[in-house]
């Protein structure tokens, strides 16, 4: 089975498209990539001059954003400790007198 040419041209011209876009959506992977690396305290006061200057990650990653995008702040709820319940003493409260046996009262 031959192919015409206009099939031939129009899977060129596919090809050649797809491959387009995926180089397309590789270099903006990678710019992507590349603007989130780590500067160091002095890089980023040199880019980011008169700014406050944030730490993050545990690879002390420097930059001028409060808090990072893609990580939302997460808020611990600090637990209070229950108040003891209430604790109720008698105090001089009369001492039932000892049970006598009713015949003991009849007289």
């Amino acid at each position: 089975m031959r192919l015409s040419p206009d099939a031939i041209h129009s899977l060129y011209v596919g090809a050649l498209l797809l491959a387009i876009l995926l180089t397309l959506a590789f270099l903006t992977a990678q710019i992507a990539h590349g603007g989130d690396r780590c500067l160091s305290k002095s890089e980023a006061s040199a880019l980011y001059p008169g700014k406050w200057l944030y730490w993050h990650t545990k690879h002390r990653c420097w930059d001028a954003t409060p808090s990072r995008p893609d990580r939302p702040v997460r808020r611990i709820a600090i637990m209070k400790p229950r108040p003891a319940p209430p604790t109720y003493v008698i105090q001089n409260m009369p001492v039932a007198p000892a049970f006598e046996p009713w015949d003991a009262r009849i007289k």
